[in-house]
């Protein structure tokens, strides 16, 4: 995370959450995906940054996908009057 950035806790596939995040000015949605969330995040448009390893309670280390999204889809089904608010 970059100086300035938030970090949201959700559902990523939450439909509500895509259009909050992009009402509050966020053009892209990031996350940390486990190996068998990859498939379900693939699904609905995330791509694949980088392999990121997290580490867990005991120091285990746990392998990752780090995530990102555009949001264009949600600036397209506001219309071009809306998306520019």
């Amino acid at each position: 995370m970059r100086p300035g950035e938030a970090v949201l806790v959700a559902n990523a596939g939450s439909s509500s959450l895509k259009f909050e995040a992009f009402a509050a000015g966020y053009r892209e949605m990031e996350l940390t995906a486990t190996l068998s969330g990859v498939p379900l995040y693939l699904k609905r448009g995330y791509r694949t940054q980088k392999k990121v390893e997290m580490i867990l309670p005991g120091g285990i280390a746990f392998p990752g996908l780090m995530m990102r999204k555009d949001l264009g889809e949600v600036q397209e089904s506001l219309g071009p009057s809306l998306a520019r608010a």
